[in-house]
């Protein structure tokens, strides 16, 4: 009885060990209780005190690309930058260790998930999807590999009709953003940003082995660096992650704005806790449609409290392949059928955006709850399904 007892005393301590090591992971005010909260000080603002302020540039969305656009503007001073996140700032210790933090399918990681629409090219199956709900966005729970992808699909864009996109075009600006551990004499690779990240050796695991000896028999070359602009496409390499020289995770909010850069910024603020809802466009003197600033709300789970904030300049959607069309969509730039449809105004009629993602479906009834979401201003939860 004793040993019984002795068991299931031991087995609490676990529990709550665990219990508290998430809470500190992803600071749990439910766990660990409003005193014993480990906040930094991260310097943010609220939803109500950015509230009917002008900036000249307004980003939506902390993920990476808002992140570094918000640090790269706010460097002239003169330019006053409001950069809105939905989710949190993330700045716990655990949260810089990489195999922990990288587990995306704890319930208490800051992701949202979503499940796709049976897919023909995998027999119907669907696939979940996942993104971060944190300022640094996807970069504080992904698998921290650092790649800039192949040459051609930028001078393909470039081929396209998207002027300054080509590879010549693109390339001083990962060089300038990136601070290569491993690669510091390589031709095209950066060792004065801010970005960290250095080569991972993984050939200790068998599994990584037989995968690379699989790569040999399949006459797949090797090379010794990723990221070589003159690489093959397709090749064997060890990877380069975003890990710096103390073996932490080096996030986009880490490297592009740390405490001490948003802290000396007068012209920088940071919104977090807040959910973009649309965007304010109105038609100017010359008779054209322009974004003058945007509708937010506390992220609460409710949308009573209607804030609004006042670009100068411009507004630059950062927020995904997912939330970026939702928002221009909710703003009244869409097809106009899938507008009509769920009665927005339409502003613009541009069947490029995305409109499918959000009410079209294979799957039958889903389609009336994703278009109450998009009224609602809502992203789409993890019930609903994307194709």
């Amino acid at each position: 009885m004793r040993y019984l007892q002795h068991s299931r005393e031991h087995w609490d301590r676990c529990v709550s060990l665990a219990s508290l090591t998430h809470a500190l992971a992803y600071q749990d005010s439910s766990l660990l209780g409003n005193n014993m909260r480990v906040f930094s000080h991260y310097p943010t603002k609220s939803a109500a005190e950015v509230n009917a302020n002008s900036y000249h540039h307004i980003v939506v969305g902390g993920g990476t690309a808002g992140c570094v656009l918000a640090s790269r503007l706010s460097e002239d001073p003169k330019q006053m930058v409001l950069l809105i996140e939905r989710g949190p700032v993330v700045d716990s210790w655990i949260s810089q260790v990489p195999l922990i933090s990288s587990n995306f399918q704890d319930q208490r990681a800051p992701v949202y998930k979503w499940q796709s629409a049976p897919m023909r090219g995998i027999g119907g199956k669907s696939l979940s999807l996942a993104a971060g709900k944190a300022l640094g966005g996807t970069t504080k729970v992904n698998g921290l590999i650092y790649s800039r992808s192949a040459p051609g699909e930028y001078n393909a864009w470039k081929d396209a009709g998207r002027k300054k996109w080509s590879w010549q075009d693109v390339e001083p600006f990962f060089k300038k953003s990136e601070h290569s551990l491993s690669h510091s004499q390589a031709i095209g690779r950066g060792t004065q940003g801010s970005w960290v990240n250095q080569n991972v050796q993984t050939e200790q695991f068998d599994i990584v082995q037989k995968n690379i000896d699989m790569t040999t028999r399949f006459n797949i070359p090797r090379v010794s660096m990723a990221n070589d602009s003159s690489s093959p496409n397709v090749a064997c390499t060890p990877q380069d992650a975003t890990i710096d020289s103390n073996g932490h995770r080096c996030s986009t909010e880490v490297a592009f704005l740390p405490k001490t850069l948003v802290s000396n910024r007068k012209n920088l603020s940071i919104c977090t806790g807040a959910i973009v809802t649309a965007l304010d466009i109105r038609q100017g003197e010359d008779g054209h449609l322009r974004a003058v600033g945007v509708c937010f709300s506390p992220d609460s789970g409710h949308l009573d409290h209607k804030y609004s904030a006042f670009a100068i300049r411009e507004v630059i959607l950062c927020a995904g392949a997912i939330v970026s069309p939702q928002l221009l969509l909710l703003s009244g730039i869409g097809p106009r059928e899938h507008l009509e449809q769920v009665q927005i105004p339409v502003l613009k009629n541009l069947p490029g955006v995305a409109g499918s993602y959000f009410c079209t479906s294979a799957v039958q009834g889903t389609a009336e709850r994703r278009c109450r979401r998009c009224v609602a201003g809502q992203p789409i939860t993890g019930s609903d399904r994307i194709p």
